[in-house]
């Protein structure tokens, strides 16, 4: 069974991709697709972010266990050998979260700019 983060998350990203569709379906229906703007297409490119992020996010606690390099005190570093599995869990799931961190900041960005160039439009 699927915990409590997973569930939320892909609710999240559900919810996400309903919204923009909804908002395209309509954008299409009022202007026409050949008059799309620029936040119109920044939207698809945003939710395809979204999905990304989320599927990083997930792979985070699936893949490596929840494991990262983050909260970890110095004498624990030490304490833990490159040949121990662990070490392993900890540096794939570091690399991960750069990713989604990465990712999550990309998106913030394309929505802020989705937002600027929604109301240059209407001004």
């Amino acid at each position: 069974m699927a915990d409590t983060f997973t569930k939320e998350a892909f609710t999240l990203l559900g919810v996400g991709v309903t919204v923009v569709a909804l908002r395209t379906y309509a954008r299409a229906t009022s202007v026409g697709i050949r008059k799309f703007m620029l936040d119109d297409y920044l939207m698809l490119v945003a939710i395809v972010v979204y999905g990304l992020e989320t599927g990083a996010a997930y792979s985070v606690g699936a893949r490596f266990r929840g494991l990262a390099n983050n909260a970890m005190t110095d004498e624990q570093r030490r304490n833990l050998a490159p040949t121990d599995p662990e070490y392993g869990l900890r540096v794939g799931g570091s690399k991960l979260q750069l990713i989604g961190w990465s990712l999550y900041t990309l998106l913030l960005w394309l929505l802020k700019l989705c937002i600027n160039i929604f109301y240059t439009r209407l001004t």
